[in-house]
């Protein structure tokens, strides 16, 4: 279990977790089975779990500009 833990903190740590999230809003504009409010919870509640508002704030503005681009272009 605690593999999986190191890996998560790990994940969400990534400089790549903004454009990941970037990418699963815009594409859950044209494909909606793709749970990019399901990405954006979890990935909020780890960063928030490690102190990191600035990584939380980051993450909901990304996610706010991706479903905007997502749904203006569908």
């Amino acid at each position: 279990m605690d593999v999986i833990n190191e890996f998560i903190l790990q994940a969400a740590a990534s400089p790549w977790l903004p454009l990941i999230m970037f990418a699963t809003a815009v594409l859950d504009g044209f494909f909606p089975p793709i749970p990019s409010e399901t990405v954006l919870v979890a990935a909020a509640a780890v960063a928030a779990s490690t102190g990191s508002l600035p990584a939380v704030l980051l993450l909901g503005l990304v996610a706010a500009v991706g479903t905007v681009i997502g749904d203006n272009s569908c």
